[in-house]
């Protein structure tokens, strides 16, 4: 599962910029991440907003530096006119570039390495970019209970984002070293798999200085600074140090192809809501506390046909390209069953990725196929891709699965990414990247392959505690 891409998306989507040039550090816990940049530039009645990220980490030991680099041109009065996203994790890069033709189409340019192509597709009806978020918050009322929303454009996905933003009141907060009287707001960025809740502090002029999330039982945080404090060199966190869950005493490997039980403490305030219910149930006990029962290969409950949107080629799943279509359709040649095609599939992408590697950031599945590299995330982009191109809907599920070594830690739940293909009226998972699916993956969310679908899943496995797994039930 990938981390980077979704931190560099979140701090994008809200804050207002009114100064021509603003230089921001990225910390979770102590731990400095990188910095964030923001440029306005207005000529000719056209403004030019630049977001740009960088942040430094290690991912099981292996240094990996994402960047990505956001560009909105607008006409002064929010006029969405045209945008570019240039996204760099390790070995990976792709650019999204479009114009916005109309009121309701744009002319899309992706990038992957060598390959592009263009498209022409719906523009979100209503959705601001930069600029005109700008305008509609510098506009709103600075008095305590105020509230806005908006659709907000993120290049990144292609897609509009609605956000509440509620005024709670002026309060002293700490912005460095030094003390302000700062105007505390909230902003609500409603995402795919749930709610993202972000308290933003503004001085009088309408600046952003700080701002802070939950992510991964911690607190990210985005304060002003110079561009020599933004910019200075990080000792590179390791990420997983934040994602790994311990596994339970007597936890058994071998229970993987049985149905199991866990006992699972999430905040005490979690009420469950998204948890996937495919393949595995929920029991809410209260205060935050689950009985999670996950069914073994075989026993998936039946469900209505997911229709059409799973079948869609995307940025991240690209059914549509033309060497993932040959490869798919050649795995499956003669093949009738969609069942016998998708353990094929699986096969065919767990070959296919020889390089099993985690250098990459986060492949699409066409780079997936051309790189050969990749480690979970790339392997379930590919195999849904291929499932898509065969005919078979298909999706992606994150959450945890369960390692007996992972670098230097033992017995422990790994953030982790596989498919899920509608297969025989039910979905049912299959991890290319795997010994298979079994009992010992826990589903937390489920998506399109964007990875600011799964924001809900980071901030839960931070706050997890797996107390019991075992006394498998048969159903």
């Amino acid at each position: 599962m990938r981390h980077a891409f979704l931190l560099a998306c979140l701090f994008t989507c809200t804050g207002s910029l009114s100064a021509s040039q603003e230089w921001f550090v990225l910390r979770l816990d102590d731990h400095r991440l990188g910095f964030v940049e923001r440029t306005r530039d207005e000529s000719g009645g056209v403004i030019v907003t630049r977001d740009y990220f960088r942040a430094r980490f290690n991912r099981n030991g292996i240094p990996l530096t994402v960047t990505t680099e956001e560009i909105h041109r607008e006409r002064a009065d929010g006029t969405p006119l045209h945008f570019s996203y240039r996204q760099k994790l390790g070995e990976s890069e792709m650019r999204l570039s479009g114009d916005v033709l109309n009121d309701d189409t744009m002319r899309v340019r992706v990038r992957y390495g060598e390959s592009s192509k263009m498209r022409k597709i719906p523009w979100p009806k209503g959705a601001l970019m930069f600029e005109g978020v700008r305008k509609r918050e510098l506009g709103m009322s600075r008095v305590a209970g105020a509230k806005l929303n908006y659709h907000a454009f993120l290049a990144s996905t292609l897609e509009a984002s609605p956000i509440d933003v509620h005024i709670l009141g002026d309060e002293s907060v700490l912005v460095g070293e030094k003390p302000q009287r700062l105007l505390r707001i909230e902003q609500r960025v409603m995402l795919p798999s749930g709610q993202m809740r972000m308290v933003s502090h503004l001085n009088s002029a309408g600046d952003t200085l700080r701002s802070t999330l939950p992510l991964m039982g911690r607190e990210l945080v985005m304060e002003r600074a110079s561009e020599h404090e933004a910019r200075a060199a990080n000792k590179r966190a390791e990420i997983y140090d934040y994602t790994l869950v311990a596994a339970p005493s007597g936890f058994d490997a071998n229970w993987r192809d049985r149905n199991l039980r866990y006992r699972i403490e999430l905040a005490r305030n979690d009420q469950g809501t998204g948890l996937p219910q495919v393949e595995q149930s929920w029991n809410a006990l209260g205060n935050g506390r689950f009985d999670l029962d996950v069914i073994a290969a075989g026993g998936v409950r039946a469900s209505q046909h997911p229709g059409d949107a799973w079948l869609r080629s995307n940025t991240w799943i690209n059914a549509d390209d033309a060497a993932v279509a040959r490869f798919a359709q050649r795995t499956v040649a003669r093949l009738t069953s969609d069942r016998e095609r998708m353990q094929r599939l699986e096969q065919a992408v767990n070959s296919r990725i020889s390089n099993k590697s985690m250098r990459v950031g986060y492949a699409s599945a066409a780079d997936a196929y051309a790189r050969r590299e990749g480690d979970c995330t790339e392997h379930a982009l590919l195999l849904a891709a291929a499932a898509r191109a065969v005919g078979i809907p298909s999706r992606i599920a994150i959450g945890l699965v369960y390692a007996e070594q992972f670098g230097s830690h033992e017995n422990v739940f790994v953030p982790h990414a596989w498919t899920q293909a509608f297969v025989d009226g039910s979905w049912r998972s299959y991890d290319a990247a795997q010994d298979g699916f079994g009992s010992d993956h826990i589903a937390l969310a489920v998506g399109d392959g964007d990875p600011s679908a799964f924001y809900s899943s980071l901030e839960r496995v931070g706050a997890m505690k797996i107390v019991a797994a075992g006394a498998p039930k048969d159903r």
